[in-house]
């Protein structure tokens, strides 16, 4: 008999609806958490990348004598509303678009106006239709909670990295890193040459750490919220320190791999200045942390360098020019490296 024609149903059975439903919902679920995973992953990394910066940051304020602010605790999904109501509650047993079809097919069935192929489509849209609905709510809500969790990090971050700035506030420490790094500022041989900041400021590093030139010469790195300083020395020549200073906006990072590490080559890695002008290395070393996490710690505050205006403790120097005890102390831009060691 055609469909619909008794003895036939006059539409869709209750266990053929319940299985379209369960066929309509599996695909969804399918689709809802290839989708949250793509955002997990997302937030994951940021995350990863905020925590890189942190663990670098941590040592930096304990040796200021800075307490450091707890970590934030992020919220469980669960935790969060969800902006939707099941269909199935507000008209049960399938929800209203289903009993539209259901109505639809019960009309049309008495006149041959509906095939059981257009039936049974006409009733898996629908059910397609509400859990579409219900999978748009879920990843809003999803996307919800990885923005709270991405801000918390950033927001503890910037806290982090203002805390250091400020601390020459109420760290003699402080004071004195910062003031060590001015006067290294002022005798770098790039002082007039590309990547030299336009501006000198008296900032407390938010980093520090060894660095290796070769057998023969070695040294420290210093980076600000604005500026990153070389400071070497010849080991062999005692008080032979020379030093150089970029611009972290005029500058890019790249890491270039090496052979393993061994006794005489401690740190095989090398990271590259690059000037953004050029696209010309300007400046090689190895570092004594790993190349790719000083490089994701310095992406991170150049960002936030380009979006964050000066601490209103620094003591901003305009024209690359210090002003001491009323007297102005401008840097020879023609004096070679040699002319700076000390």
């Amino acid at each position: 008999l055609p469909f619909g024609q008794f003895p036939s149903l006059p539409t869709l059975d209750v266990q053929y609806c319940s299985q379209l439903r369960r066929l309509s919902r599996e695909n969804m679920i399918t689709h809802l958490l290839k989708s949250a995973k793509e955002l997990e992953d997302y937030a994951t990394l940021a995350e990863y990348n905020c925590a890189v910066c942190i663990t670098l940051l941590v040592p930096m304020l304990e040796f200021y004598g800075i307490p450091a602010p707890a970590l934030p605790k992020a919220k469980a999904l669960d935790e969060y509303p969800l902006d939707h109501v099941p269909p199935q509650q507000t008209c049960p047993p399938w929800g209203n678009l289903v009993m539209e079809a259901l109505n639809q097919i019960a009309a049309k069935t008495p006149t041959g106006e509906i095939n059981v192929e257009d039936a049974i489509l006409l009733v898996y849209q629908a059910f397609t239709k509400q859990d579409d609905e219900e999978q748009g709510a879920r990843l809003q809500r999803k996307n919800i909670q990885i923005m709270d969790r991405l801000a918390n990090m950033q927001s503890h971050q910037k806290t982090l990295i203002q805390k250091i700035k400020d601390s020459h506030m109420e760290s003699r420490q402080a004071t004195e890193s910062a003031s060590i790094f001015l006067k290294s500022a002022q005798r770098a041989y790039n002082v007039g040459k590309d990547g030299y900041p336009s501006v000198l400021r008296e900032e407390v590093p938010l980093l520090d750490f060894k660095i290796s030139l070769g057998a023969s010469k070695s040294g420290r790195c210093y980076i600000t919220t604005r500026s990153i300083l070389f400071t070497t020395t010849y080991i062999p020549i005692l008080r032979s320190t020379s030093s150089i200073l970029f611009d972290l906006s005029k500058v890019t990072f790249e890491v270039e791999e090496n052979p393993t590490s061994s006794l005489l080559n401690p740190f095989p890695n090398t990271m590259n200045v690059v000037l953004k002008s050029s696209q010309q290395v300007v400046y090689s070393f190895r570092p004594a942390i790993g190349p790719d996490r000083l490089k994701t710690f310095v992406t991170i505050i150049q960002g936030l360098s380009d979006e964050s205006s000066p601490s209103e403790y620094s003591q901003v120097v305009n024209d690359a020019q210090v002003v001491e005890n009323r007297g102005v102390v401008a840097p020879d831009e023609t004096q070679s490296e040699e002319s700076y060691l000390i």
